[in-house]
C-alpha cells in the first residue's frame, strides 16, 4: 500500500463523517416537522424511524465487512455502536442541552427494549449459528416491539 492510500482513506472518512453530521442536523429538523404535521408523538416517530436511519450506516458497514470475511470488524461495529448509543449518545445530549424526560415513556421504552434484547440473546444462544432463520426471528422481535409500544 502506497503512503498516499492511508491519507486518501482518512480524507474519505472525514468527508463521510461530515456528511453524517449534516444529515443528522437535517434529520432532526425533518423529524420534528413530520411529527408535528402528522400528529405523531416525536418519541414514537424517532423510536422507529430515526433509529432505523441511524442504524443504516452500521448495517451497510457490517454487510460489507461480512461479504469480505471480516467477521471481527462486523462484530466490533455492532457491539461498539450499541455501546456508544447506550452511553455516549445519551450522555452527550444533556451535557449540551439538558432536557426534561417523560418518565413513563422512558420506562416503557426501556422495558420493551430490555425484553427484546433478552429475546435476541436467547435466540442467538439457543441457535448457536446466526443464519437466515435467526435473522428472521430477530426481525420478528423487532416487529413485535411496534405492537408493544403502540398499545
Amino acid at each position: 500500500m502506497s503512503p498516499l492510500k492511508p491519507a486518501r482513506h482518512a480524507l474519505l472518512l472525514m468527508v463521510a463523517l461530515a456528511g453524517v453530521t449534516v444529515a443528522a442536523v437535517v434529520s432532526v429538523m425533518a423529524f420534528a416537522r413530520i411529527a408535528s404535521f402528522a400528529g405523531i408523538p416525536e418519541y414514537i416517530l424517532t423510536f422507529f424511524v430515526s433509529s432505523i436511519g441511524t442504524s443504516l450506516p452500521e448495517l451497510f458497514i457490517d454487510v460489507a465487512a461480512l461479504r469480505r470475511g471480516l467477521k471481527d470488524l462486523a462484530l466490533g461495529d455492532v457491539l461498539g455502536s450499541s455501546f456508544v448509543d447506550a452511553t455516549l449518545s445519551i450522555g452527550i445530549g444533556p451535557a449540551i442541552a439538558p432536557t426534561p424526560v417523560n418518565g413513563s415513556l422512558a420506562l416503557r421504552g426501556a422495558l420493551v427494549t430490555m425484553a427484546a434484547l433478552a429475546a435476541v440473546g436467547l435466540i442467538l444462544a439457543s441457535r448457536r449459528t446466526h443464519d437466515r432463520w435467526s435473522g428472521a426471528l430477530l426481525i420478528g422481535v423487532y416487529a413485535s416491539v411496534y405492537v408493544m409500544l403502540l398499545r
